[in-house]
C-alpha cells in the first residue's frame, strides 16, 4: 500500500483485519473500534469516503462500496454476511445483511433492519427502522420487538474471539 493510500485510512487499533481482506480506493476509509473483517471482505472507496462505526462484522466476500462523491456512513453493530454487497448512501445501526443480499447505491437503510438472503434493495429505496425484507417477492414487515443491543454486541464479540 502506498504512503498516500495509508494516509487515507484511519483504522482503530482494535479492528481485526486479515491479510486477505482489502481496503481500496482513493478516498478516506475510517473504521472505528471492534470491527472485524474476514478474509476476502472488501471496502472500496471508489468515488467518496466511507466511515464505518463500532463493532461491525464483515464476513467472507462481503463488499462495501461507495461509488458516489457523498460520504457513506455506516453505524454500529451491523453484520454483513457472506457475499453481501452494500452500496447504500447510509446504513444505521444493528442491521443484518444476509447472505448474497444487495443494497444498491442511493438506498438508505435505517436501524434494526434485516435484508434477507438474496434480496436486492433498489436504488433510492428507503428502509425505515426495524423493517425486515425477505423472500423472492421482497416482502416487508415491521419488526415488532427491538433486538437487544447487548445481545448483538455479545454475538459480534464472540465471533471475533473464535476467529482470531
Amino acid at each position: 500500500m502506498s504512503s498516500e493510500a495509508k494516509e487515507k485510512r484511519k483504522v482503530h487499533k482494535t479492528v481485526l483485519k486479515t491479510s486477505r481482506s482489502a481496503m481500496k480506493g482513493n478516498h478516506m476509509i475510517e473504521i472505528d473500534e471492534g470491527t472485524t473483517m474476514h478474509p476476502e471482505a472488501t471496502i472500496l472507496a471508489n468515488k467518496g469516503p466511507i466511515k464505518i462505526g463500532k463493532f461491525n462484522l464483515l464476513e467472507e466476500k462481503s463488499v462495501i462500496v461507495n461509488d458516489t462523491p457523498n460520504p457513506m456512513v455506516i453505524g454500529d453493530f451491523n453484520a454483513f454476511e457472506v457475499g453481501s454487497c452494500v452500496r447504500a448512501s447510509s446504513v444505521g445501526s444493528r442491521n443484518v445483511f444476509e447472505v448474497k443480499s444487495v443494497v444498491e447505491a442511493g438506498a438508505e437503510i435505517g436501524s434494526g433492519c434485516v435484508v434477507g438472503a438474496g434480496v436486492t434493495i433498489c436504488k433510492g429505496d428507503l428502509l425505515d427502522d426495524n423493517v425486515i425484507v425477505y423472500g423472492k417477492h421482497q416482502n416487508r414487515r415491521q419488526i415488532k420487538r427491538n433486538r437487544n443491543i447487548q445481545d448483538v454486541k455479545a454475538s459480534i464479540k464472540a465471533v471475533s474471539k473464535i476467529l482470531f
